[in-house]
């Protein structure tokens, strides 16, 4: 399982709303993509403010649920089913009420999510993926990437 969550201030609704366009941080949801792609989790979460359903007329949920959805296997197979939904916190016992938005991408062909509220968990082994992330020429590719950008 894949979880991540992207910066949000290209789409909260307390910022400008430029979305993609943000040249600091607009595209940095897409840098993710680019590692499903490569990493292909069994399945996946994406998280943000819910603003983002709304910013450019939905046109930046449409592009990203886009890209998710056309991840392909080498025989061209889609690999994820994905969907959206927008949850309070409060509603699954945190001690919160604010609204996110999560992107959840599960196999092809799996069964639907549905998220009806508080219930207990089924255990998180059956989530995890089996490989460790000494075996994933992935996780090596990335570490790589940071290491070669500063931090300041």
């Amino acid at each position: 399982m894949y979880v991540a969550g992207f910066p949000c201030q290209p789409f909260s609704s307390l910022g400008r709303r430029e979305g993609y366009s943000d040249q600091r941080y607009g595209g940095l949801v897409f840098h993710i993509v680019d590692h499903i792609k490569c990493a292909r989790p069994t399945t996946f979460i994406l998280e943000n403010v819910k603003n983002f359903v709304f910013v450019n007329n939905g046109e930046c949920l449409k592009m990203l649920i886009s890209a998710l959805s056309e991840i392909q296997d080498s025989t061209g197979k889609t690999v994820y089913d994905v969907s959206y939904k927008v949850l309070k916190a409060a509603s699954f016992g945190m001690p919160q009420s604010r609204n996110r938005l999560y992107i959840m991408g599960v196999p092809s062909g799996s069964q639907p999510i549905q998220i009806t509220g508080y219930q207990a968990m089924r255990p998180i082994s059956e989530f995890l993926d089996k490989k460790l992330p000494s075996d994933d020429p992935c996780a090596g590719r990335l570490l790589s990437q940071l290491a070669g950008q500063s931090t300041g």
